[in-house]
């Protein structure tokens, strides 16, 4: 009887856990995609981008959604994040940047976007949708490892990689999170061949 209570327990608050989160928005797409170099980064960005040194050029995506989410985050307290991943390999996060938009805000950089030269990615219409932008370099010429808040224990760990030789299919979630409560978007995927045809052109 006392396995069987603990195993009811486990499950209820597993399904309370995942009922705090809430997935949306659904319709997060990558609409758009851009290269610069670290110079330009630096010029166009709100601040510089972290370990930059390391890089050469950077990807600029741009993603979008129906939903305004620095307006749905401010009204729930969420901070806004964006994780990044190989789609194949989800266990392993991507070195890159937070959210950036034109737009200032409190949960969101400020980007100038009309230095970059984007290449359309979706063909679903995003003209009246908000967008959002997050920077990941085109490659990572050693592994690096950055040490987070003091009361975080080790590092995250991110390997190299190199896009432009190598193309590979990118997965991005943008979510936020505060006491156990959140959301988290659909998975938005940024072809391989994409990255290819931006990288040569």
């Amino acid at each position: 009887m006392k396995r069987w209570n603990k195993a009811f327990f486990t499950s209820a608050v597993s399904l309370l856990l995942t009922a705090c989160v809430s997935n949306m928005p659904r319709d997060l797409i990558v609409s758009e995609v851009g290269i610069v170099s670290r110079e330009s980064l630096d010029k166009i960005v709100e601040k510089p981008f972290h370990e930059s040194w390391l890089i050469d050029e950077f990807l600029v995506v741009g993603l979008s959604t129906g939903t305004d989410l620095i307006q749905y985050a401010q009204g729930r307290g969420y901070p806004l994040s964006i994780n990044r991943w190989f789609c194949e390999q989800r266990s392993t996060p991507i070195f890159g940047s937070g959210l950036y938009a034109a737009e200032t805000s409190l949960y969101t950089q400020t980007i100038d976007l009309e230095e970059i030269k984007f290449v359309s990615v979706s063909q679903k219409e995003s003209s009246g949708k908000n967008l959002y932008y997050a920077v990941i370099p085109l490659s990572m010429s050693q592994d690096i490892e950055i040490y987070g808040r003091p009361e975080r224990k080790g590092a995250v760990f991110y390997g190299k990689y190199n896009l432009e030789s190598y193309p590979r299919d990118l997965c991005f979630q943008i979510g936020g999170y505060s006491y156990g409560f959140g959301f988290k978007s659909n998975l938005a995927k940024l072809p391989a061949s994409t990255i290819q045809g931006v990288a040569l052109d």
